[in-house]
């Protein structure tokens, strides 16, 4: 569900629904908080949070700040518990892609983070093929390889 809410938020980022963006970034939020509360080594949580916070620069660029330090915090638990999970180096590289040039982000530091991930994506390409899956697993998982897909046709292009 939360991821689902996420999804829905970025959505709504991508039409200016700043509005939207806040009511489903902060359900999402929410209910990957009462995830990490019940289970404290969820790995996957850590990554959504990481990836969800993102979104609060959007309504919240007064707490950037406290937006740092919680993707701070869900990036290094999330790193503990699942260090090769192929979607933290997914949504480190696309954190780092848009971080604003105010804090000297350069694309360059994609790569390092992409390339963890990329051995991992096409195998889970492979088995989404071969493995019956719900529906909205498939939507979640076909949307991650599709932005995995956008990043590696970019880094390609910018050399």
């Amino acid at each position: 569900m939360a991821m689902i809410d996420m999804l829905i938020s970025y959505t709504a980022g991508a039409k200016k629904d700043l509005d939207a963006v806040k009511k489903y970034t902060e359900s999402s939020l929410d209910l990957l908080n009462k995830a990490t509360d019940m289970k404290d080594d969820f790995a996957e949580a850590y990554i959504l949070k990481f990836a969800v916070n993102s979104n609060r620069w959007m309504y919240e660029m007064d707490k950037m700040n406290d937006i740092m330090a919680k993707q701070s915090e869900a990036k290094e638990l999330a790193k503990k518990y699942d260090p090769d999970n192929p979607r933290l180096y997914l949504i480190d590289g696309i954190n780092t892609y848009y971080t604003p040039k105010v804090l000297e982000a350069e694309q360059i530091l994609l790569s390092p983070c992409l390339k963890n991930h990329m051995r991992c994506f096409r195998l889970i390409s492979l088995l989404m093929r071969l493995t019956p899956i719900g529906e909205k697993t498939r939507f979640a998982v076909t949307l991650l390889y599709a932005v995995y897909r956008k990043i590696s046709w970019m880094m390609q292009k910018n050399g």
